[in-house]
């Protein structure tokens, strides 16, 4: 443990604040007003049935996919707006009592609307109190953003969460980590993990696969120090984040250290955790580390193979990686990139004639 604190300490030694991108002053008032335009329409928190959530849930989720994307549209927001006017007035409003048996033709309409209309349409739905303010919605809600990177709409669903007062919560406040993450938004992301008074693991994780995907190293190799000497257990999404960072940099020292405490903590039979160490090993110069942990592997999959082939083939072992693929095709169907990283080393080491077979076996196999 000593040796993995003080490793860990050696490459953060330098640790500093990285420069954040600076946004326009356009873009930021634009969220802002979104963020009030949600402020000024949802209640404060207060309680729904129960039952209801499931079908809310169901609603919310059916219209997501329509509401994220074309939010610049703003003539056809303009006519779905006045769409939702005309049919507000032209129909009665729904007692609370029939909401939950009306929500399937409710989100039809929605999904005609267009995207900014619908988003404002949920706000407002959820202002008559007709949709809860349940957190797992939200966190849905938040989870097509982070896929899409839709900035806008999760700083509106943010300030939803501000005004119902789920921000708090740890599944939230973790949501919120990726979403901004995934938006390269850090600086946010981790305001938001500061101002959290709980953590969790999912967490500590979501902030440094953050700052991984970012490659900025010193923030992410610091995080981890910390989440080491917190209460908060690793995982194997925290190790395999850990050895990318260490493949993409050639930190052999530090996932040597790494690797020994994923060991000891039980983690060397997660296969997926195999496979980043194998890259890790490759990159890193040590093919002959990366062949152990590829034996050590029980149940070796697609990737496993694969790493291990990428990793003689960037070393110019063609050789190895033909006999690994000719070993390969009695326990595993190889895919293209099998084929690809084969083809690669044969090209490098001209060895035409092993080349063309390989080509022959990859045609035949399609």
């Amino acid at each position: 443990m000593p040796a993995v604190a003080a490793t860990i300490h050696l490459v953060v030694a330098n640790f500093g604040t990285s420069p954040t991108l600076e946004r326009s002053r356009k873009q930021r008032r634009a969220n802002l007003q979104n963020a009030l335009r949600v402020l000024d329409l949802v209640p404060s928190k207060h309680h729904h049935d129960q039952e209801e959530v499931p079908s809310h849930h169901r609603l919310i989720n059916g219209c997501m996919g329509d509401i994220l994307g074309v939010q610049s549209k703003l003539h056809a927001m303009r006519k779905g707006k006045e769409s939702f006017a005309n049919s507000s007035s032209n129909q009665a409003q729904p007692e609370r009592s029939n909401i939950v048996s009306n929500n399937t033709s409710v989100c039809p309409s929605i999904t005609r609307l267009t995207k900014e209309g619908m988003f404002m349409q949920i706000v407002e739905l959820h202002r008559r109190g007709q949709i809860s303010s349940d957190a797992s919605i939200l966190a849905s809600a938040l989870s097509y953003c982070a896929d899409r990177k839709t900035l806008t709409a999760g700083v509106q669903f943010h300030a939803l969460l501000v005004k119902v007062g789920y921000v708090s919560s740890i599944p939230i406040g973790s949501s919120l980590i990726s979403f901004y993450s995934r938006c390269s938004q850090l600086e946010i992301a981790h305001r938001v993990f500061q101002n959290m008074t709980a953590k969790n693991t999912v967490t500590w994780t979501a902030l440094i696969s953050g700052y991984a995907q970012d490659n900025q190293v010193e923030p992410c190799l610091h995080l981890f120090a910390l989440m080491r000497r917190s209460v908060c257990k690793l995982n194997d999404i925290t190790f395999t984040t850990i050895f990318s960072i260490c493949t993409n940099h050639a930190f052999l020292v530090l996932g040597k250290s790494v690797q020994a405490l994923q060991m000891r903590m039980g983690f060397d039979s997660y296969v997926h955790v195999s496979n980043a160490l194998i890259s890790m090993y490759a990159k890193c110069g040590s093919i002959g580390e990366a062949r152990a942990v590829f034996e050590s592997i029980t149940c070796k999959d697609l990737v496993s193979w694969n790493s291990l082939i990428f990793g003689y083939s960037q070393h110019g072992l063609a050789e190895h990686c033909l006999g690994l693929l000719k070993e390969m095709e009695g326990h595993i169907i190889p895919d293209a990139i099998s084929f690809l990283g084969v083809l690669s080393s044969c090209r490098h080491a001209c060895l035409v004639a092993e080349g063309r077979r390989c080509f022959r076996a990859m045609i035949e196999m399609e």
